[in-house]
């Protein structure tokens, strides 16, 4: 029997997870340790930025769900678990429905619009493949 191997779309999006896993720590460290002058640095861009050191525990819970939540859709697409691609498709579908409503007024959204676009179809393409369909 011939071995099923992870497809290249999964590598990528696992890989997109890391990242923005990877990513969201460093905001988070940041904002840990260095929140004084994350903070002054933040406020020479826009004075009202300061707010977000100020209200520190109310950013970290949505940062870190969204680590928790990075790492396990990494882990799944990594380990061929079907349900990784289904719901990144289908959560990746719906954020691209708003968007395609905020493309018909504004058309900066546009290029954040086709790389959604894309990635949704890596998803589908993770979604029918062997690989993901295997009996473990």
């Amino acid at each position: 029997m011939k071995k099923i191997t992870r497809p290249w779309q999964a590598t990528i999006l696992a890989v997109l997870a890391g990242l923005k896993m990877a990513s969201n720590s460093i905001i988070l460290l940041l904002l840990l340790f260095v929140r004084d002058w994350f903070g002054n640095w933040l406020s020479q861009f826009d004075p009202e930025l300061i707010v977000i050191t100020a209200v520190k525990p109310i950013i970290f819970i949505p940062l870190i769900a969204s680590i928790l939540i990075s790492f396990f859709f990494m882990r799944g697409l990594w380990k061929g678990q079907r349900w990784a691609p289904i719901l990144l498709a289908v959560l990746h579908g719906l954020a691209l429905l708003l968007m395609g409503l905020w493309t018909l007024s504004d058309t900066r959204w546009a290029i954040p619009f086709a790389i959604m676009l894309f990635i949704v179809a890596l998803e589908i393409e993770c979604w029918v493949h062997p690989f993901f369909k295997r009996k473990k």
